[in-house]
């Protein structure tokens, strides 16, 4: 019998690219060869699609051109009898003379174009069987704000938070000024894109001069933005969650070690080995908090995950006191760094078996959503046929 054939999708157009592939070959490295078939699937930053072994290799990276490196171009298409990847003729049409099958995809792109639920429309289209989230609690989990307001109807703790619009800053900034007051915020704050990750164009302003400049440098990735308090007083907490159809887990939790204000992108990524990602950063586990805490923050965790709708991994950041035995959600990792290997390995669930058991619920999931009606045929459109049906003129 053939092993299944796992797509690994990584890179693509975000600006969380390079942690993308680093995820994407921890995943190709780790997973069990004996059981699977993976196929590494690498989008470059200007959207190409590759495929081939060469793209294990760190290596072929480095090259301007990746096709140097041996590697394919293909594509998915959003057509659901192809199922799998196909190759393009000379000129960029592509043919289904040649599809490579995949049995299910296994997306590592962090951040937009991929961790945001557009990537996964393409495969809900295409009939592919995918691991982690689905498109709605992708998109919401990507949406810092939309997030923030899910959880508040849930009555799970966050932050107070004014969130700004590109156009309302430009248009009235004295405007927002009185609303920041309003809400309560004072200096410092935090500056955040409502969409993007791994700490990217995040900003402290302690003054009105640092928030202006924070400003333009989150509106340069997102038109969106969340405005919070410093979280004084509070340490970072993180706990990983995976979900079933059947059943939610928590892992241990761990405390980022260089956390002071805010995890930046070479606090997460550049501080340990290079190649290990979000694995390699320093960290102590599991955190050093009461067994109260601990509890709270799980249970906060699986509610959390719960509240989105995701399923899959994910990995739930939080501000905790420990003086006043306070924990708030601070965000939601759909498809966290490193799959946050890490946080499962003291649950005797190593990445082999972390990604077995992510590809195990992909195919339930799937099973599951095609047990249910998914189109209807009302009659509409055979009663305008014959009725002759005529639409009016287009002036």
């Amino acid at each position: 019998m053939d092993k299944p054939k796992v797509g690994v999708i990584f890179g693509g157009r975000s600006v969380e690219h390079d942690v993308s592939i680093l995820t994407g070959l921890q995943v190709l490295h780790y997973i069990d060869r004996e059981k699977y078939d993976p196929i590494p699937i690498y989008i470059s930053r200007s959207g190409e699609w590759y495929f081939g072994d060469a793209l294990t290799r760190f290596e072929s990276y480095q090259l301007e051109n990746i096709e140097i490196s041996g590697a394919k171009k293909g594509a998915i298409l959003p057509d659901r009898i192809s199922r799998g990847l196909l190759t393009p003729l000379e000129g960029g049409l592509f043919t289904k003379n040649e599809i490579i099958e995949i049995d299910v995809a296994f997306p590592a792109i962090h951040g937009t174009h991929g961790e945001d639920g557009t990537l996964q429309g393409l495969l809900e289209l295409a009939d592919i069987p995918y691991t982690g989230c689905g498109v709605s609690a992708s998109m919401i989990g990507m949406n810092k704000i939309l997030t923030k307001k899910i959880l508040i109807y849930h009555d799970i703790p966050v932050f107070d938070f004014v969130q700004l619009q590109k156009q309302d800053w430009n248009a009235d900034r004295k405007k927002i000024f009185s609303q920041l007051k309003k809400a309560g915020l004072n200096y410092p704050l935090f500056v955040k894109p409502s969409n993007l990750g791994s700490s990217i164009g995040i900003s402290k302003a302690k003054n009105k001069d640092e928030f202006e400049q924070a400003l333009e440098t989150a509106f340069a990735y997102d038109d969106l933005i969340l405005i919070e308090n410093e979280a004084q007083g509070f340490i970072e907490i993180n706990c990983s969650v995976i979900r079933s159809l059947d059943e939610t887990l928590t892992s241990v939790c761990e405390q980022p070690v260089h956390w002071e204000e805010f995890l930046t992108f070479d606090d997460k990524y550049m501080q340990g080995e290079a190649n290990r990602g979000m694995e390699g950063a320093e960290r102590k586990i599991p955190a050093p908090i009461s067994a109260k805490l601990t509890k709270a923050v799980k249970e906060l965790a699986a509610k959390t995950f719960e509240a989105i709708g995701g399923y899959g991994i994910s990995r739930i950041d939080f501000f905790v006191n420990p003086r006043k035995n306070e924990v708030f959600v601070n965000e939601i990792n759909t498809l966290p760094g490193s799959l946050s290997f890490y946080l499962w390995q003291p649950s005797d669930l190593p990445p082999a078996k972390l990604i077995d058991k992510l590809i195990e619920i992909a195919m339930e999931i799937h099973e599951n959503k095609n047990g249910r009606i998914l189109s209807f045929n009302s009659g509409l459109v055979e009663k305008a046929a014959r009725e002759g049906v005529k639409f009016g003129n287009k002036a």
